[in-house]
């Protein structure tokens, strides 16, 4: 295994420090090191694009409406009234059955429908 060995000053002292090459090639005192540690512009270029998070999954667990009460819906176990937000999607309609759904950076609606 090769070492590095570095001369360091701190105030008066003098001190030389070695350690195992691993990484990037020492450079000269003051030269910044660009993309240390981030391999080659080449080898950045070549790493495929982190996925994007998977997107929330929507449950319809049920519609509740009551007499002179507005609707609500029961989506991932969790009571949602018409306009509210759940996992980033909005609640913006309900039907007989069925609730509709818009995330906000998607521009198609996202139908539930209740499970018999």
């Amino acid at each position: 295994m090769a070492f590095w060995t570095y001369q360091v000053s701190i105030g008066s002292r003098h001190v030389v420090v070695s350690a195992p090459q691993v990484g990037l090639p020492p450079t000269e005192p003051g030269t910044p090191r660009s993309g240390a540690g981030e391999g080659s512009a080449e080898e950045r270029s070549s790493r495929p694009e982190p996925l994007p998070p998977p997107k929330p999954t929507y449950t319809l667990n049920g519609i509740v409406q009551g007499v002179g009460s507005e609707p609500f819906a029961v989506i991932n176990d969790t009571i949602v009234q018409l306009g509210e937000t759940i996992d980033g999607a909005t609640l913006v309609a309900l039907g007989s059955g069925v609730a509709k759904l818009r995330r906000d950076d998607d521009k198609k609606e996202i139908v539930l429908k209740t499970t018999k």
